[in-house]
């Protein structure tokens, strides 16, 4: 089966993360600040541990406790200014070529802001996560799974390298696994387009994750 068939089948897959996923958007998009320490904590808490990804679970933290939102989650998340990291994504509406350095930049800010005064390491997926939830149509949803098979995928359609690393030339300061990630993403979301259907970011990690689920019970079954 072609690639283009693989997507197209996919969107006709019943979503069993619509509830949950959209409680998420909902919350985010009811609560977009970070000014209030229960907003805070109930979108850290509930992104990260829908997703795997809670802050809590890093190799500085040994003692996880209720109190590491109380005391360190919303505290520094208020005091050290986070909503300033998002004023230059906040007036996007739309991912288009043009804006790509600057949601590349936020996410390696906020990246820099996690590891600097939480948690003392590389937070990269759940910064992808928590970004996208807030901002669903500029953020790709970055995992392991999700980029093992993204780099298949644009090898089946042909994109080459210089094709991306063209935009990530032009940022100083980004994280590398992500931006590579990004572009890879935001390439094929502009084939389907040009195939003559949209898939939107949150449609391309189902897909991704869809064929890597696939990859996994294939190997299991050769066991």
């Amino acid at each position: 089966m072609k690639i283009i068939d693989e997507i197209k089948k996919s969107k006709t897959h019943y979503n069993y993360g619509r509830v949950g996923n959209g409680t998420l958007y909902e919350m985010c998009k009811k609560y977009p600040y970070h000014n209030d320490p229960s907003e805070i904590v109930g979108k850290v808490w509930l992104i990260g541990r829908s997703y795997a990804v809670s802050l809590e679970r890093n190799k500085n933290n040994k003692n996880v406790s209720d109190d590491f939102y109380s005391e360190i989650i919303a505290p520094n998340f208020i005091g050290g200014n986070f909503d300033n990291l998002l004023l230059g994504i906040r007036k996007l509406r739309e991912l288009s070529e043009e804006n790509i350095p600057i949601i590349i930049k936020t996410h390696k800010k906020v990246v820099d802001f996690i590891h600097k005064r939480i948690t003392k390491d590389n937070k990269r997926s759940f910064v992808s996560k928590y970004l996208h939830f807030h901002f669903p149509k500029l953020f790709f949803i970055y995992d392991s799974r999700a980029a093992s098979t993204i780099n298949k995928v644009v090898n089946t359609i042909g994109v080459k390298k210089k094709q991306y690393t063209r935009y990530i030339k032009k940022i100083k300061k980004f994280d590398k696994k992500y931006a590579e990630f990004f572009i890879k993403c935001f390439y094929l979301q502009q084939f389907c387009k040009k195939k003559g259907f949209l898939l939107t970011t949150r449609q391309i990690d189902s897909f991704l994750v869809e064929i890597a689920n696939e990859t996994i019970r294939y190997k299991k079954l050769r066991k």
